[in-house]
């Protein structure tokens, strides 16, 4: 199988084909750099661990890099960042540091958007899943 075809099963068909069909859409859902504004609402120990998530994130990523941007992302995440529930589920989507699942990505793609925050709702849109409870973090 090759890599666009193990890329495009991983994102269900979904968000790969459309972020390639549409710039619209992959500038919408796809994460950029962490804005200051978007930092501003944070607490000062979420706003270290969503710099350092990113930083490593967007490293020359090896995959402990990858794993330890995870593993940022979910703890803050689960101290109610909407901007990390939207990093952890893309990087869950795309099984990027962290096992891919398309539920659990849903999952706090549908936490964030249920707390405002639009690129979120975007993700959910497009997978058209739901889901309630919160996912394991590994």
């Amino acid at each position: 199988m090759s890599q666009f075809e193990t890329k495009l099963r991983r994102y269900a068909g979904l968000l790969l084909i459309l972020a390639m069909e549409s710039p619209v859409f992959a500038a919408s859902v796809m994460p950029g750099p962490i804005d200051e504004g978007t930092l501003s609402i944070e607490s000062p120990v979420v706003q270290k661990i969503l710099r350092r998530g990113y930083f490593l994130e967007h490293s020359n990523a090896n995959g402990s890099d990858m794993e330890n941007a995870a593993r940022l992302y979910c703890l803050a995440a689960r101290l109610g960042s909407l901007e990390a529930q939207y990093r952890l589920g893309l990087m869950i989507l795309d099984g990027r540091g962290i096992t891919h699942s398309s539920n659990s990505a849903t999952t706090w793609f549908s936490i964030a958007a249920g707390n405002g925050h639009e690129r979120s709702s975007t993700a959910l849109e497009t997978i058209g899943i739901e889901k309630e409870s919160l996912p394991d973090c590994r």
